[in-house]
C-alpha cells in the first residue's frame, strides 16, 4: 500500500473532485442530493485549506458520507455494472489516500477476522 502525505491525499481528492460531484447529481434527488451537496460544498472548502492530517480526516468524512448517498441510490444500482465499478473504485483509491495520510487506515492482516 502506498504512503500518502496530507497533501498527496488532498491532491488527489482533488482531481477526483473534477467529476465526481457531477456523477452523484446524475443519480440523487429530494434530500438525498441536498445531502450530498452540503458534504461536497464543505470538502470542496476543506480542499482549500492547508493539508494536515485534521483536514484529510475531515476530507475522508465527507467523501465517506457522499459515497453511502451514492452507493444507496437506487439509480446508481440501475447504471450498468461496469459504471458502478469505475466510480467505486475511485472512491476507494480517493478514500485510501485520505484515510492514510489522516492515520485513520487498519490494515487488516490476513488471516485475522475483520
Amino acid at each position: 500500500m502506498k504512503s500518502y502525505t496530507p497533501t498527496e491525499a488532498r491532491d488527489l481528492l482533488v482531481k477526483f473532485f473534477e467529476a465526481f460531484p457531477e456523477m452523484g447529481r446524475t443519480v440523487l434527488r429530494g434530500a438525498d442530493l441536498e445531502e450530498f451537496n452540503a458534504a461536497a460544498d464543505a470538502a470542496s472548502a476543506a480542499s482549500s485549506l492547508q493539508a494536515t492530517t485534521s483536514t484529510c480526516r475531515e476530507l475522508e468524512q465527507c467523501l465517506g458520507l457522499m459515497f453511502n448517498l451514492v452507493f444507496d441510490s437506487p439509480l446508481f444500482k440501475a447504471k450498468p455494472l461496469f459504471e458502478r465499478q469505475l466510480m467505486i473504485d475511485c472512491i476507494e483509491v480517493t478514500g485510501s489516500a485520505l484515510a492514510i495520510a489522516a492515520g485513520t487506515w487498519e490494515c487488516v492482516a490476513a488471516g485475522t477476522p475483520h
